[in-house]
């Protein structure tokens, strides 16, 4: 434990020093980017001013006026002021100055003056100013030294001037005549006021004695830089050259905890500064910035949080190897039993056999060796990964603290993400040692986009970026190959795509460079448009454990082997993969793969009438409307585009006057002002002749789309990224009710020989929320009791618990279609009969006859059309005479089945204070089961809501401390916590403000609307937690169910050879059932489902077959 805790701090204190160091090169970069502009800006300055002296030295107005004094001129004696006035009044020099004195105007020079050869001053452009430079001598001025005898060079110094007292820049030139120095020209500058680069507070200017004579921050000035020659000066001399004699020294010393030369500590501070010098540097001064870093400081703390996260890590670790050390001897036992054995029968057998048996394990031993070492890593490494995940997900569903609820949710994160690296170490292993293989089968390849699409679609729409998928043409419909693993390359693309782009875009682009007759090399593309990278880091991407640039890990995490493992698979596909990027300009990952040709699909079949139909698609991303548009076209449409929603009402307007209106408009709900939705009410207020339909384009569901979708005019929506055959059946549900209206009543449907479908009961599968509101509206009118499930693996579950008179089955749905739910069930006993009833869009002929070859017994197309559900039902339902819905029957005053057991009134959940356990009960339809579910989930959902919302508060993420509370609100009013519905209604009103003093109507504020559900939901959690715990402890054992059972031990089976952890809780809600079916073997398979010993339950179910 002390080793791995001295490990894990060494761990910490390195990756605190990368954070520091990657802040630094940030900072510095900036630093250097700004001195370059100063540089600039220097050099504009000092570019004007030496061709101004440069030019004036070369005058004839110039040199004559120098004439008269001559090259071996002595300075001038006597008081300046009597030098100033004989100067003054001689007329040539006066003349002279005024010349000068025009070129200041002209040029906007602050001054230019001339001075002989003893450096004696005798014209100014400022001689008529009370600070006339005529009369001073500046012969000891750098700018006059450095010139003399150099015909060509110019002197330059930065200083504060004798007389003005203002720093400025000094720029001189010789005069020279008949080769002789007779004087020079001097120009000076102001560049505090002449450029932006001085109100830098970071930035300042050195002499060449080192003493900063120009800083934004006035404390640096008149101090001398370390190591200069400036403290050495005398106090007459620094008198002179800076009207200052108390000079203090920077006190700048190295930061010596990174070990970096240009990072310093400043006065004894804390904090520490990166003192850059800029990269024009002179003989008279140099520029320097001096930028505070105090996230060099702040970085410190993360040390510690760090280390305590992975010496928390390494026990846990510590704790996995004891296990697998003690497994490890247990196998050494067995195996040197194992050998004894086959000693004992080699020694029977005799000599020849041994011989023999030898030879083959030296044969085989390399391939069996790595066989079974990836078999034994990967069961050995994930039993206490599962372990850890079981064991936290049962704590989370016992009685904690929302603090305690937190912290496990980070360990079971953590835990899940190790299990991600583990499993890219296992398959990089398999690849290496020759163990992966690629499946060769028939595949859809929409099927494959489209569950790239629901994995990353909502996670793209939630970082506000645009996710496009892009099919060409030429693609079949479907290929021959492995899917798993053209899915597995795709998701590690987009995975990255979404990992290192924050705006913008990302997009998927299939298409075919190469077809013969064996089949055709497939191009599949990831396009982002994040932080990209150059050609020289772009070799490193493909090769096992690298990644960009090292600091990618620490940013972004990541194992490195994601790319590698995708480089091997692509390989094995017979193709290869590559990348294009630049810096700041995105990435394109590409992979090929050969693949064969499938079977010839049917294409999108267009109705006739939608031929020419003029459609209005309005998205803000030009590429996204592009794609839409081009999709549309192809099914006959006259398409046009807008990139806004004012731009889409006045476009509207136009084609209505013009008398060619628009039959259906397509809005991207997240654009500018107006989003979506507000375009689609506006739209409803234009008093168009001719309304389009509006549907919505959205890659998130709205809140309240219920309620927002008729307020808004919206009749349907679609899914982003648009999948052709998403859209070809909104289009089917949009626009052909419109061409066919649905006028039949369906309540009194009666059979011809006057039987009543009244008592059926129905299962209706579909997952989504309107077509599921349509369906049940229009079985209900036909009296038939209506049961849900969201997708084929619920309704597979749900048709062997209850018997059901038909199936209504969509065929596009998640966990399990339409129809591997219909195969399945017909393999189930007793089931074989059961009408079975297709719901489609029909978007593809032949679907028809797909339906029945998987065992459905009819087809119905979407939209629903009444009189054709109803003739169907009266065809295939059978109810039995006599029988009615407990609604019906109490209509008539008749007694409907009461609901038995512990969530009937009398159970301990009927004594919870604020529960209203029987409209609980009533709004999930009567159904214990389904009640106790609801609350189970509400425990689960809502016992950290108060957490959650204070936190997005905090952040000021008031959007998701609203929606948190909006969330609690609706849950509590659907299991019957109707006060608690009451708060947490108040308190979304009040968040609704976005601002921390927000108050309700009544007038109370967040911190006491928060008090006012924190107490009353903790309460209710407790007791619904209690209450639930007691009912399971009061059921009593049910009758065993063999065809429960073998449905239950089927997928229980298939969860523990996945070690699927989730395998323990399926195992624990039927414990009575397992404990019935498994006699005197169900302690063996507890007691190792309680110590996630996967494989010796396996054993044991399988020897109870």
């Amino acid at each position: 434990m002390l080793l791995w805790s001295g490990f894990s701090w060494l761990i910490a204190q390195r990756y605190t020093a990368q954070m520091q160091q990657q802040s630094y090169q940030h900072q510095k970069h900036l630093a250097q980017q700004q001195l370059e502009v100063l540089n600039g800006s220097l050099h504009d300055v000092l570019t004007t001013l030496g061709g101004v002296t440069r030019i004036l030295a070369r005058e004839a107005q110039i040199e004559r006026g120098l004439l008269p004094f001559g090259p071996a001129v002595q300075p001038a004696t006597g008081p300046a002021a009597t030098r100033r006035l004989r100067w003054e009044q001689d007329l040539a020099l006066r003349r002279l100055s005024r010349y000068l004195g025009r070129y200041t105007e002209a040029l906007q020079i602050d001054a230019i003056w001339l001075l002989n050869a003893a450096g004696d001053c005798i014209a100014a452009s400022n001689a008529d100013q009370p600070g006339s430079f005529v009369g001073s001598n500046y012969s000891d001025r750098h700018y006059f030294r450095d010139i003399q005898g150099n015909e060509s060079r110019l002197g330059q110094q930065y200083a504060v001037g004798r007389i003005s007292r203002v720093p400025g820049l000094y720029v001189s030139h010789p005069v020279i005549v008949d080769g002789q120095f007779v004087g020079a020209v001097v120009t000076k500058t102001d560049i505090v006021a002449r450029s932006r680069w001085t109100r830098n507070e970071n930035v300042f200017v050195a002499d060449a004695n080192g003493a900063i004579v120009l800083a934004q921050d006035k404390s640096l000035e008149f101090r001398f830089l370390p190591d200069r020659l400036g403290p050495s000066l005398a106090q007459p001399a620094l008198a002179l050259e800076y009207r200052n004699t108390r000079f203090e020294p920077l006190d700048i010393a190295p930061w010596g905890e990174l070990g970096l030369s240009d990072l310093v500590r400043l006065d004894q501070r804390s904090t520490p500064f990166l003192l850059l010098d800029g990269n024009r540097r002179s003989d008279s001064f140099s520029i320097h910035l001096l930028h505070p870093m105090p996230e060099i400081r702040q970085l410190e703390s993360q040390r510690y949080a760090l280390f305590t996260l992975l010496a928390m890590i390494g026990d846990l670790l510590i704790l996995a190897l004891a296990a697998l050390t003690l497994y490890l001897r247990s196998l050494v036992r067995k195996r040197e039993a194992a050998l004894q054995a086959k000693q004992e029968l080699e020694a029977l057998v005799g000599r020849r056999t041994a011989e023999l048996q030898v030879a083959k394990e030296a044969a085989e031993q390399s391939s069996r060796a790595k066989a079974t070492f990836l078999a034994n890593m990967s069961h050995e490494i994930r039993t206490p990964l599962n372990a850890i995940n079981g064991m936290t997900l049962l704590t989370l569903k016992t009685g904690l603290s929302p603090r305690q609820q937190d912290y496990l949710r980070k360990i079971q994160a953590s835990s899940q993400h190790l299990l991600g690296v583990i499993n890219d170490i296992l398959d990089f292993s398999k690849i290496e040692s020759g163990h992966l293989g690629i499946e060769q089968t028939e595949f859809e390849l929409d099927a494959v986009l489209d569950h790239i699409a629901d994995l990353f679609g909502e996670r793209a729409a939630a970082k506000g970026l645009e996710m496009l998928i892009e099919v060409a043409e030429e693609v079949p419909r479907y290929l021959t190959g492995d899917p798993l693993r053209i899915e597995q390359v795709l998701i590690n693309y987009t995975n990255n795509a979404l990992k290192f782009t924050e705006r913008g875009q990302i997009g998927i682009r299939v298409c075919v460079i190469e077809r013969d007759d064996a089949g055709l090399l497939l191009h599949i593309a990831v396009r982002d448009s994040g932080i990209g990278l150059d050609e020289a880091l772009s070799g490193k991407l493909f090769q096992s454990f690298q990644q960009a640039d090292p600091s990618t890990t620490r940013q972004y995490g990541g194992t490195g082997l994601g790319l590698a493992i995708s480089k091997r698979l692509a390989e094995l596909m017979g193709g290869e993969v590559g990348v294009v990027s630049r810096p700041g300009q995105g990435a394109t990952f590409w992979f090929t793969a050969r693949l064969g040709i499938g079977q010839a699909a049917p294409a999108l079949q267009a109705a006739p009438d939608w031929h020419g139909l003029r459609v209005l698609v309005v998205d803000d991303q030009e590429t996204a409307g592009q794609l839409l548009a081009a999709l549309l076209q192809r099914l006959g449409f006259e398409v046009s585009q807008q990139r806004s929603g004012s731009a889409a009402l006045a476009a509207l307007q136009d084609a209505d006057q013009q008398g060619q209106p628009y039959r259906l408009v397509l809005l991207d709900w997240q654009m500018p002002e107006p989003d979506g939705i507000e375009t689609a009410r506006r739209i409803a207020a234009l008093g168009l002749r001719q309304r389009p339909d509006c549907v919505l384009l959205s890659g998130q569901l709205p809140d309240d789309w219920a309620e927002i979708a008729p307020a808004a005019g919206l009749m349907d929506r679609l899914d982003k990224p648009v999948r052709p055959k998403a859209l070809f059946e909104l289009l089917q549900r949009v626009l052909s009710p419109a061409d066919r209206p649905h006028q039949t009543h369906m309540a009194d449907a009666v059979e011809p020989d006057g039987r009543s479908l009244a008592g059926a009961r129905a299962l209706l599968v579909e997952d989504n929320p309107l077509n599921q509101e349509v369906a049940m509206a229009f079985l209900h009118e036909s009296g038939l009791e209506v049961e849900l499930a969201t997708d084929g693996a619920m309704a597979l579950a749900m048709v062997q618990q209850q018997r059901y008179d038909i199936v209504l089955m969509d065929m596009q749905m998640p966990v399990l279609d339409g129809l591997m739910a219909t195969r399945a069930i017909r393999q189930l006993p007793g089931l074989a009969d059961l009408p079975i009833v297709a719901m489609t869009a029909n978007a593809m002929t032949g679907d028809r006859e797909t339906c029945l070859e998987a065992g459905m017994n009819d087809h119905i197309a979407k939209p629903i059309d009444p009189g054709l559900l109803q003739a169907k039902l009266l065809q295939w339902v059978r109810p039995e005479r006599g029988r009615m819905t407990a609604a019906r029957q109490a209509e008539k005053g008749e007694p409907a089945a009461a609901s038995a057991g512990p969530a009937g009134p009398a159970g301990p959940l009927s004594m919870i204070e604020g529960l209203d356990q029987a409209l609980g009960l009533a709004q999930a339809g009567a159904r214990p089961a389904l009640y106790r579910s609801l609350l189970q989930q509400f425990v689960t959902d809502q016992a950290d809501a108060i957490v959650r919302i204070k936190e997005a508060m905090e952040a000021s993420r008031w959007e998701e401390a609203t929606r948190a509370a909006h969330t609690l609100k609706g849950v509590s009013a659907q299991i019957g916590a109707l006060a608690l519905r009451e708060q947490a209604a108040r308190l979304e009103q009040a968040l609704q403000a976005h601002a921390p003093g927000a108050q309700n109507e009544t007038g109370e504020g967040l911190p006491a609307l928060l008090a006012a559900v924190a107490e009353p939901l903790a309460q209710l959690v407790r007791a619904i937690s209690d209450g639930l715990a007691q009912q399971r402890q009061a059921q009593t054992e049910p009758a065993f169910d063999l065809e429960r059972w073998n449905a239950v031990r089927a997928r229980l089976l298939a969860l523990l050879e996945a070690d699927d952890a989730s395998g323990v809780q399926l195992f624990e809600d039927n414990e009575a059932l397992a404990r019935a079916a498994l006699g005197p073997r169900f302690a063996a398979v507890a007691e190792a489902m309680r110590h996630f010993e996967f494989q010796q339950a396996l054993q044991v179910l399988r020897q109870a077959d």
